[in-house]
């Protein structure tokens, strides 16, 4: 992910992270410029505004600990009650959302139900377009993350948010870079493309 964004910052006004978790997210905004957003913590201040108490539901068992990981890194632990995956399996990542249309409606009224919640998050990126096409049919907002993280990054360039100068976010010193893709080692090294050419 940082190799990725190394790469491809120049000419980006923001920077979002398309997977729940967050992979890389304290390390991105550390070492870039630009605003960088992650679809976890996006969706979960997102619904924050929108009431008191949230849920978490996914299509995996597997992402549990990575999702719950996530919501304490948010700071938000006290507003999450709970954070639920779809007991059924799947085949496909890709078609996830539509072999498990039913199993993630029927456990979202759940988490409403039994978790009090305000508002419910459709976790993971393969989930993407889902919370749209099934509002109707839970009785609280459903949040997709990425609509989430673009709103938030489109909020970060709008309020001309420049990169902090102090601060733990603030760009670390040039420092040696060994074994990363040659634009990530240029941007720690704070080198330009043509200084390898030397």
């Amino acid at each position: 992910m940082l190799e990725t964004l190394a790469e491809h910052q120049s000419g980006f006004d923001a920077a979002v992270i398309a997977a729940f978790g967050d992979p890389g997210l304290i390390a991105a905004r550390e070492l870039f410029d630009l605003p960088v957003v992650g679809m976890a913590e996006a969706a979960m201040l997102t619904v924050c505004m929108l009431g008191q108490r949230f849920g978490v539901v996914t299509f995996s068992g597997a992402l549990l600990p990575w999702y719950e990981d996530a919501v304490l890194l948010a700071g938000l632990s006290a507003r999450c009650a709970c954070v639920r995956s779809v007991a059924a399996g799947f085949r496909s990542v890709t078609e996830v959302q539509h072999a498990l249309e039913a199993e993630i409606i029927a456990l979202a009224n759940r988490v409403v139900t039994e978790g009090g919640v305000d508002a419910v998050i459709l976790a993971g990126a393969p989930l993407t377009g889902l919370a749209a096409r099934i509002a109707e049919a839970v009785p609280v907002p459903l949040i997709d993350p990425l609509s989430a993280a673009l709103g938030q990054a489109q909020v970060m360039v709008r309020l001309g948010v420049k990169p902090p100068r102090a601060g733990r976010f603030a760009r670390p010193p040039a420092k040696p870079a060994t074994g990363f893709a040659p634009s990530l080692r240029r941007w720690i090294e704070r080198r330009k493309a043509d200084d390898d050419a030397c």
